[in-house]
């Protein structure tokens, strides 16, 4: 009896096997890094980003923690805030106390890289304390407070 295509029950053509290796339908895209703590501590706008603050404010934090350094109360007073501020996401600007709150401390304690001799320039970046001092420097400025 002939194999015949159109007849049903007979056995099955054998299946077209690739000789060659699959290539994966999704590539592995390349992600862009996010900007860096220098290029977000050049922000002209003198009401601070509430992001960029609170990044800045919480890697200074937790960098200082490992080095065991001073400004300990200081700098959880500014993470607290910066925490704070970063979850007030419908708010357009900062109110003038909590902005108050964090020119206290940097009055108090000014934290600028050249106050801290301890700090490795490759274990912490400069500019991420420069960064929180120049975004409250600039609301100073845009606010007429003085400090």
């Amino acid at each position: 009896m002939e194999n015949n295509n159109n007849v049903s029950g007979t056995t099955t053509p054998p299946r077209k096997t690739s000789t060659g290796t699959k290539t994966p339908k999704t590539q592995i895209k390349t992600v862009p890094m996010k900007k860096t703590l220098k290029n977000q501590a050049k922000v002209q706008n003198p009401l601070p980003n509430r992001s960029t603050l609170a990044v800045i404010a919480r890697r200074l934090f937790h960098v200082l923690i490992r080095k065991k350094a001073p400004y300990h109360e200081e700098l959880k007073e500014m993470e607290a805030f910066a925490t704070k501020f970063a979850a007030m996401r419908k708010r357009r600007r900062i109110s003038d106390a909590s902005m108050a709150n964090m020119l206290a401390v940097l009055a108090q304690y000014p934290i600028e890289p050249k106050t801290i001799p301890q700090f490795e320039r490759h274990e912490l970046n400069p500019d991420c304390m420069k960064g929180v001092y120049v975004l409250a420097k600039n609301w100073c400025i845009y606010n007429k407070v003085t400090i």
